[in-house]
């Protein structure tokens, strides 16, 4: 019987689409770029700032040295932020209805600028400045926990902090390969169809 829930963010509760970030950093820059192109080194750099390994300064002065560019780093902001559409009100009160029923944990691998931007998105658009203690026993955030998926020990920290049984732990992702270490340990596991209803949470959960 499932007790416990683990959310993931992007593409779970918040809408999200890369493709947008790309579009913007194009249209910044007047050239290509996607996150498929990059090496394993600038992908080891966006994982750095994904574990609060480097700060947004110097997150924003690396992608001018990439682009070989003097932008200006409000425009970097607002192309790394278009990625983010928003939270829709029916998530809210989806999570809401859960704590009813479940403890509702978050784990994202987010980083600062995003963070800042759905603190502003969820009091401009809905009114809510308590996020964290209204929706959730507790958040997990990559950039603060010096951590991010799909390393197991994220899911052991969780765990151990809130005493909780695997086996009646469900965590919920749109990333297959994020499922599989939660897995291993012995949670239960769900695939969530990116941007997708949250009534297909519900469903799951009632299986």
């Amino acid at each position: 019987m499932i007790k416990n829930i683990i959310f993931d963010f992007g593409g779970i509760l918040i809408h999200i689409d890369y493709r947008r970030t790309e579009s913007a950093l194009q249209a910044l820059v007047g050239g290509d770029f996607t996150f498929a192109q990059l090496t394993p080194d600038q992908k080891l750099f966006f994982d750095k700032y994904e574990m609060g390994k480097i700060n947004t300064e110097t997150f924003l002065w690396n992608i001018q040295h990439h682009f070989g560019k003097q932008l200006d780093p409000r425009d970097i902001i607002d192309a790394w932020n278009a990625m983010l559409i928003g939270i829709p009100r029916a998530s809210l009160d989806f999570l809401l209805e859960m704590r009813q029923q479940y403890n509702v944990y978050l784990m994202s691998n987010t980083n600062e600028l995003h963070l800042a931007w759905v603190s502003a998105h969820l009091k401009e658009e809905h009114g809510v400045e308590d996020w964290d203690i209204r929706y959730f026993d507790q958040t997990y955030y990559s950039h603060k926990m010096g951590l991010k998926k799909p390393s197991k020990e994220i899911f052991l920290r969780i765990l151990a902090e809130h005493k909780l049984d695997a086996a009646e732990t469900i965590f919920i992702d749109d990333l297959p390969e994020n499922l599989v270490p939660p897995r291993e340990l012995g949670l239960v596991t769900y695939n969530h169809p990116q941007n997708e209803d949250l009534s297909l949470v519900r469903d799951e959960l009632l299986r």
